[in-house]
Order: C-alpha cells, then sequence, then structure tokens
C-alpha cells in the first residue's frame, strides 16, 4: 500500500498515534504519512482524551495481534510439513487446517473490534479524514485477503518425475478439477471480502453483517483449505512412495523426516 508523502513532514503526537493504531490494530500493511480530506483539512486533530483512548487500546491489544499472527505462522508451518510426508495423518492435518482457519477468523474479528473502537473514538469528520488517507482498500486492513496458501506439491512439480502415462493423466485431471474448485471459492470469498470493504467505509458501521460476512468467509476458507488438502491426499494415491520422495526433495525448504499415520502404496 502507497501513500503520498512530504519530505520534511513533522508528526505530532496524535497524528503518530494514530498512524500506530493504524499499524497494529487494523492491520495495515503500511499507515498514511499525513491524513488530509479533500476540502484540505490539516491533519487530523485528535483531542487529548482520545489520544490517551487510543494509546490505551492499542497497549491492550497489540499483544493478542501479535500472539494470533505467530500462532498463524507457526500453524501454517506445521500444515507445509505435514504435507511433505507420504505417510500423511489425515485426522491431524484436518485439525491443524481447522486450527488456522479459527486462527484467521478470531484475526478477522479482532479488526473488527477494532473498527468499532475507532469509530468509538473518532468523530465521523476525523473518520473521513483518515478512509480519504487510507484509501478504500486500507480500510478493510490485510486480514481480510488472507487466502489460504496452497501448500504442498504442485502440478508443475511433478513433471520431471517418471510417470506412466496412466498417472500423467490421472494428475492432469486432480489438478484441474482441484483448480477448478478453489477457483470457484476463492472467487466467492472476495465476493464477500469486498462486500466487508464496504461495510468498514461507513462510519456507521452494521456489526451484525460485518460478523454475518466474517462468519461466511470463515466456512469459504475452510472449504479451500479442505479441497487443498484433499487434492494432496490424493496425490499420494497416485504417486509411489519413491517418487513422492523425490517430488517432496524437488521443493524448497524440503526438511525430511518420515510422517506418522496410513501408507499409501
Amino acid at each position: 500500500m502507497h501513500f503520498n508523502k512530504k519530505p520534511g513532514k513533522i508528526f505530532n503526537p496524535a497524528a503518530l498515534i494514530l498512524i500506530l493504531f493504524a499499524v497494529l490494530m487494523l492491520g495495515f500493511s503500511a499507515a498514511p504519512t499525513q491524513a488530509k480530506g479533500s476540502k484540505g483539512r490539516q491533519e487530523i486533530n485528535l483531542n487529548k482524551e482520545q489520544r490517551d483512548r487510543l494509546q490505551r487500546h492499542i497497549e491492550q491489544n497489540k499483544g493478542e495481534v501479535a500472539d494470533v499472527r505467530r500462532q498463524i505462522q507457526a500453524a501454517r508451518s506445521d500444515l507445509s510439513q505435514q504435507l511433505r510426508q507420504y505417510d500423511v495423518d489425515e485426522r491431524k492435518v484436518q485439525q491443524t487446517i481447522r486450527r488456522i482457519n479459527d486462527l484467521q477468523t478470531r484475526l478477522q474479528l479482532i479488526h473488527l473490534e477494532n473498527q468499532v473502537k475507532l469509530r468509538d473514538i473518532l468523530t465521523k469528520e476525523q473518520f473521513a479524514d483518515l478512509r480519504e488517507a487510507v484509501g478504500s482498500r486500507g480500510m478493510d486492513g490485510d486480514e481480510v485477503h488472507a487466502w489460504p496458501e496452497r501448500d504442498g506439491p504442485h502440478a508443475r512439480n511433478v513433471q520431471n518425475l517418471d510417470l506412466s502415462e496412466q498417472q500423467q493423466d490421472r494428475i492432469n485431471k486432480l489438478f484441474q478439477r482441484s483448480t477448478e474448485s478453489m477457483n470457484v471459492l476463492i472467487r466467492k470469498a472476495k465476493g464477500d471480502a469486498g462486500s466487508l470493504r464496504e461495510l468498514y467505509l461507513s462510519y456507521s458501521l452494521d456489526t451484525k453483517r460485518a460478523k454475518e460476512i466474517i462468519n461466511r468467509l470463515s466456512n469459504t476458507r475452510l472449504e479451500i483449505l479442505k479441497t487443498m488438502v484433499d487434492r494432496q491426499v490424493e496425490l499420494r494415491n497416485i504417486l509411489t512412495k519413491k517418487q513422492f520422495e523425490a517430488l517432496a526433495k524437488s521443493m524448497p525448504g524440503h526438511g525430511g523426516g518420515s510422517g506418522k499415520g496410513r501408507g499409501r502404496r
């Protein structure tokens, strides 16, 4: 996200606090360097009470936000390692993807709570200035667009394997089928994300509707993760163990090791 900058601009304490709130509490990848409205208003002027309330909220919540993000990264790393094993433990994988989804949903709910808090602290005019400074995509935060990563081997990784004609045909059909399913789900999720973005642009935020959309996003994201896992499981029904291990070693970040669970061949 990019914002206009003016060289030599000195921030007042209120502006710095608002920037800190934007980065830590609203999930922005970057913060506005200044907040000017279309009518050329000066930087958002927060009174002492507003500054104090923002600071207290930041102190009370930044630890939770950071902790949830760390947990998401750890769970994603676990999933990546689990999907590198030929003898994959499907029950454990399902538990991991549910954990990832639950954590990402929690992050979106924290973001919603912070949006509500922001409106409780800022006036309608101050909110309008902030909205103009960060732009339409900035108001929804990074968490809205946190689509699941497509972990595990991909179609492009199997090209150098010694596959039979039948294996190649089955893999092509598998990846075509799963990609089509995932694209439908991602389009659905992006539509809901757009609706959520529109809600966050309004000062009179409809929190009930926002929670309904977040819940739909959570369900869709879980379906995307399940589709990705189903593809990885089916891949093991096509490849021999030797082929799969060669595939896993060809992927970046290969850590080796052996998994526990059901064998495929």
